[in-house]
């Protein structure tokens, strides 16, 4: 191998490592217990009672990151990674075929949280809940 491939494969190792969920295990178990939760995760639940399909976006720092799409008249359920937590963002809600659109203020999500984007029938208004 030369030595531009294995600066190469280092890059792209140490670019792979940084990317991996960090893990802790929980406060309330045993010394030497082998369970361990993803640390740095909340969940998105979007409610969609609209009469159209939703792509759902976060915003952070003004740039969108697509989470998912939730179909007329379901619920869907995404996870926000790392680079969404401990920061503020909005949600945004972008139906298929109509103009209207859903802009949330500002939140601010921590690990472990649960946000729940409810949207009306015809995208009108929106509900937000962080628990």
């Amino acid at each position: 191998m030369r030595v531009s491939e294995l600066v190469l494969y280092a890059s792209i190792l140490s670019v792979a490592l940084s990317c991996a969920p960090k893990t802790k295990p929980p406060s309330d178990s045993p010394p030497g217990d082998d369970t361990e939760v993803l640390y740095g995760t909340a969940s998105l639940e979007v409610v969609n009672e609209s009469i159209f399909d939703v792509r759902v976006f976060v915003i952070r720092a003004g740039q969108f990151t697509r989470v998912g799409m939730v179909t007329s008249m379901t619920t869907g359920v995404f996870e926000l990674g790392p680079f969404l937590i401990d920061r503020e963002i909005r949600l945004y809600a972008e139906p298929v075929g109509s103009t209207a659109r859903q802009r949330t203020d500002a939140v601010y999500v921590r690990p472990g949280q649960q946000v729940r984007f409810g949207l009306e029938k015809r995208m009108r208004s929106h509900s937000l809940a962080v628990y």
